[in-house]
């Protein structure tokens, strides 16, 4: 019988992903009322203890994955019980098909469950009904195992205290706590993370053993949901956030099933890994549905326009919508689920226009009201079609189900009290569908290039696009011929607010652009990043002939180069002071410093140089005489491989990698890191080549000095995943330059950037 005494339901989602063919929409399954402790008692026919022992998916005879749980009875705290219980839930994970069901309960092998079963069996109140057991504490609720079995008791008895789990306070209890925190988490940065978008968290603590185990993240009141291990160590552990998850409580779980003491995190946003390839989507309504409910499901749709690049947009109503039709509809009938207020049923290939963007390719959504539930404006105890619709169409654009405390606000909070209207949308809502369909509420940036007839050229353009006459005392230069020096010059020349200029560096002769440049900054002293075999005696003569005051900074390689650089740049002075913070990225090849170079200019912070498989000596030493406490590496194992990590963990230098598939994503995710924690504010993007390194020698340094970043491209082609990024910075940049002529970064790229805003 459906309970109908609650002001509460959950809004859900169903996911699907299917390699080649389309699949037939599925119903979500987890709109569920919320039930409470005596609730939860009074439906069961039996209350156990359980050890999980198996869990594997399959196909049930419509198709569709479901997984079977199989338990093996510890003690049955409350009914009757069988020994063994094979519970199925629905959804699963059947090779590559996927079906995600949200509100059902989530199990791991060998996880020790509480679970609340009804006489078949079947988990009551769906995720309400399992609490998750460690150390004989029940995780959910704080309590002992034995105060829970107590408040069991009580719930029998119709005892409305017994809703409220008692404080643990005994001697017991605390000796539980002690053991639930051998493993403790002391902190997680970011703090505040999207879901399913393959952004990375670190967590830090101790006891987690060297052996990897895994990272279980909150999705509603007893479900958690583990995330893919990156890196273990016995004190941290970097971990990527997965999708169906919420704000919430995170705890490490050891190999040998030790569960940490949690940590909150913030989830903004969840996304599912599916998008439209098309940016306006049309919808029909039913035209049984009363002009006024018609109305406002129109309203819930539309609120999601003009703040991304896409919209809804309503067409002809439809006298009999279904389902497999390609036609987007929306109307009122039965979800397939008693209880359940609406689902949204979504069909979609698996990124079938190999367009790189890695999401799902959706060609047909749907949205059932249950007709068993009272609907309206919110008043006179019915539920408000507006709200719901609202946090259905996010389920369209691809935003999972929220369900943490701190997450009740948003639109995507999966769920609504009876006559409650959840209308607007907050950031964190605004920021799921910008990151998937990009930010077209900002005003369109200018877009230039800057460029010179040659490297040399080019950095004296990009240096007079951003520093004022007479603004550089002190100048930094370095050879334009090969990468290797002026790769760690970028803190260099943010400690002199000056640009990093080129020079061939051969023979006695300074390149005239360079000459006149250095003229109009006011140069009355130069530094030169590298040994005389980068820029020779005859050319450091040059400069002091004119210019007086010329020292060079140079090492017998690169690595020794950069190390000098580092303790240039970490050395105190007035109104600054080093915070202990280092780049870390391979000196063998350009692209991972380079992409660095911006925030090591806005942040004062050194670039030291490696081998994808070694720490050089004037490194690691450099390391300890600039007091490095913690690093940034920038690229994957095979830029940076564990021979390197290993030394920054010896040495204690707590370390963060930042990476992606190639330099093109590395360079992206390095912006996203920069953008959340205030290294820049995205006002300027530089866009240079990836394929050569020149032109983002000068760029970088040049949007650091603007509080800018820099993002790498293809010269013949900007790559989808950046200009992807492009559209959802927020705050969207103001100024796109792009640096370097024709043949470093070709005009179709120029027009895909133009072509991002509508810039003709």
């Amino acid at each position: 019988m459906r309970r109908t005494t609650s002001g509460l339901v959950f809004i859900a989602l169903l996911s699907l992903a299917v390699l080649t063919a389309l699949v037939a929409p599925g119903n979500a399954q987890a709109m569920l009322e919320p039930l409470t402790f005596r609730d939860l008692v009074q439906e069961s026919s039996a209350v156990v203890l359980a050890d999980t022992t198996s869990v594997q998916s399959r196909l049930d005879l419509s198709g569709n994955p479901v997984t079977d749980v199989r338990l093996t009875v510890v003690r049955t705290l409350h009914g009757q019980s069988s020994d063994d219980h094979l519970i199925t839930i629905p959804g699963g994970v059947v090779g590559d098909f996927v079906q995600h069901v949200t509100g059902q309960p989530m199990f791991g092998v060998g996880d020790r469950v509480i679970l609340f079963l009804d006489g078949s069996g079947r988990v009551v109140g769906g995720s309400q009904g399992r609490f998750g057991v460690h150390a004989d504490m029940v995780l959910e609720t704080g309590e002992t195992l034995a105060a829970f079995t107590q408040r069991l008791a009580a719930a029998a008895r119709g005892l409305e205290a017994a809703d409220a789990p008692a404080p643990a306070t005994t001697a017991a209890a605390q000796s539980s706590v002690g053991a639930l925190s051998a493993a403790s988490v002391s902190a997680v940065s970011p703090s505040s993370v999207p879901g399913g978008a393959g952004a990375t968290v670190i967590i830090t603590g101790s006891g987690f053993g060297t052996t990897p185990g895994r990272v279980e993240f909150s999705h509603g009141s007893s479900t958690n949901n583990s995330g893919r291990i990156v890196r273990w160590t016995a004190t941290s552990v970097e971990v990527e956030v997965p999708d169906a998850v919420s704000s919430g409580p995170v705890r490490v779980r050891t190999s040998a099933g030790t569960l940490s003491t949690p940590v909150n995190i913030t989830i903004p946003y969840s996304l599912n890994g599916m998008a439209w390839t098309t940016r306006t989507v049309p919808f029909s309504i039913s035209s049984a549905a009363p002009a006024g409910w018609q109305t406002m499901v129109r309203n819930g749709a539309i609120a999601w326009n003009g703040l991304a690049n896409f919209a809804f947009s309503q067409s002809s109503a439809v006298a009999a919508p279904q389902r497999g039709n390609r036609v987007n509809e929306v109307w009122w009938g039965s979800t397939g689920a008693n209880g359940h207020l609406a689902i949204a049923s979504l069909s979609f290939f698996r990124d079938t226009d190999n367009n790189g963007d890695g999401l799902n390719d959706m060609v047909e959504a749907d949205i059932i009201f249950s007709s068993d539930f009272a609907w309206g404006d919110g008043s006179g105890g019915t539920f408000d079609i507006h709200s719901v619709a609202l946090h259905e169409f996010g389920h369209w654009l691809s935003l999972d189900d929220l369900y943490g405390t701190a997450d009740t606000q948003k639109a995507m909070f999966g769920r609504i009290a009876r006559g409650a209207q959840r209308r607007a949308l907050t950031a964190g809502d605004i920021a799921g569908i910008r990151a998937i369909y990009g930010n077209t509420a900002a005003q369109a940036p200018t877009v230039a290039r800057i460029a010179g007839a040659n490297r040399y050229a080019t950095a004296v353009q990009v240096s007079r696009g951003t520093f004022t006459p007479g603004s550089s005392r002190t100048v930094v230069m370095a050879t334009g011929r090969n990468f290797a020096d002026a790769l760690s010059a970028s803190g260099l020349a943010s400690i002199h607010q000056s640009p990093l200029l080129l020079t061939s560096g051969v023979g006695a002769v300074v390149e005239p652009e360079v000459l006149q440049e250095l003229r109009r900054l006011g140069a009355g002293s130069i530094i030169l990043v590298g040994g005389t075999g980068a820029i020779s005696s005859g050319v450091e003569n040059a400069l002091r002939t004119e210019f007086g005051e010329v020292r060079r900074i140079g090492g017998l390689n690169r690595f020794e180069t950069a190390a000098l650089v580092a303790r240039e740049v970490a050395a105190p002075r007035a109104g600054s002071e080093y915070r202990g913070e280092v780049f870390i990225a391979r000196g063998d090849a350009f692209a991972d410093a380079l992409s660095a170079a911006p925030y090591a200019y806005s942040q004062g912070m050194p670039i030291l140089l490696v081998l994808p498989n070694a720490m050089p000596e004037h490194t690691a030493n450099a390391l300890a005489e600039i007091g490095a406490t913690s690093a940034v590496v920038v690229g994957g194992q095979g830029a940076v491989g564990s021979a390197v990590t290993n030394v920054l963990t010896q040495r204690g230098v707590t370390w963060r990698r930042i990476q992606g598939a190639c330099r093109f994503t590395t360079s992206e995710a390095l912006l996203r890191e920069a953008v959340a924690r205030g290294w820049t504010s995205s006002n300027v993007v530089g866009l240079a080549t990836g394929d050569n390194f020149p032109d983002a020698l000068g760029g970088g340094a040049a949007a650091g000095a603007r509080n800018g970043g820099l993002l790498l491209t293809r010269t013949s082609a900007l790559p989808p995943s950046t200009a992807s990024l492009l559209r959802e910075l927020t705050p969207g940049p103001s100024r796109v330059e792009i640096y370097g002529g024709r043949g470093a970064v070709c005009d179709t790229v120029v027009t895909t950037v133009r072509g991002l805003w509508g810039i003709r």
